[in-house]
């Protein structure tokens, strides 16, 4: 189940209690994961990006993983990773945080992402009839995928945690 994949993610790094831990040589873990490519079934679960490049460079996203993606303002961070969820959330529910652009805003950029229509064009609705016609059969389509908005939150991962916790609770 999807939303088992997920509970599993949560549960796998409780950021708000995370361990002390020793220092390891580097070359003990490297070791290790050596020793694993030897063992069958026990690679981690991981999440495609969709993309086939990402995933050969990244190696897609494993569960337990929090990855936080920077870079300087207008770098198209916000379009990489809203391409990136339109993939994913084909094949896995998504919860997407924003702390920097407002929900209609980000819509948007899912529907220019979707429909191929710059988003400055629908920003400011100029569009003939028949893309308006093309973007409401986008929006259609989209309403079908497992993608849920939040925009409300601080940087706590305590409150990341909590909810996505949250989010699987109620859709179980």
């Amino acid at each position: 189940m999807k939303m088992g994949r997920l509970r599993q993610l949560i549960h796998e790094h409780d950021y708000a209690n995370f361990p002390q831990k020793e220092s390891v040589l580097f070359s003990e873990i490297v070791s290790e994961q050596v020793a694993e490519l030897n063992l069958e079934g026990l690679s981690k679960q991981v999440i495609s990006s969709g993309y086939d490049s990402i995933d050969e460079l990244l190696g897609g996203f494993s569960l337990g993983e929090f990855v936080v993606l920077g870079g300087r303002p207008g770098m198209g961070k916000t379009q990489l990773l809203v391409n990136l969820v339109l993939k994913m959330a084909q094949k896995t529910p998504v919860l997407y945080f924003t702390f920097d652009i407002s929900e209609s805003s980000l819509a948007v950029r899912f529907m220019a992402a979707a429909s191929g229509i710059s988003v400055g064009r629908l920003h400011r609705k100029a569009l003939n009839e028949t893309e308006k016609d093309f973007v409401k059969k986008t929006s259609l389509a989209l309403s079908g995928i497992p993608l849920y908005i939040n925009s409300g939150l601080n940087s706590s991962l305590t409150l990341f945690k909590e909810q996505c916790e949250k989010l699987v609770a109620e859709k179980e």
